[in-house]
């Protein structure tokens, strides 16, 4: 099949076959110990890259949202982080009261 730049339809296509996993594709996150974290807590997620920490960054939050819409009474900030002293980088989660949500915005 040829491809025209200008050309904006769409082919459906009949012979792909379905992928039977998409495991490969998400970003394994450890668990998580936002249950037993008592606020002004924090814990780092290490990566390996700036697109390692953009992925692991998704999916930090939405583990965290995920969390947080199940259980009433817990408030968490999710950064990106990087510290220069020691060159580790990666995603923080920070545990606050829920007051400081608005707070901080």
């Amino acid at each position: 099949m040829t491809s025209n730049t200008n050309d904006t339809s769409i082919v459906v296509e009949y012979d792909v076959p379905v992928p039977t996993s998409r495991q490969n594709d998400r970003e394994k996150l450890p668990e998580l110990p936002l249950a037993t974290m008592r606020e002004g807590g924090s814990f780092l997620l290490g990566t390996k890259s700036d697109e390692h920490t953009t992925r692991k960054l998704s999916a930090v939050r939405s583990a965290v949202s995920r969390f947080v819409d199940a259980n009433t009474g817990f408030a968490f900030r999710v950064f990106r982080w990087k510290d220069d002293k020691s060159g580790k980088q990666g995603v923080r989660v920070f545990r606050i009261r829920d007051s400081e949500i608005n707070e901080s915005v």
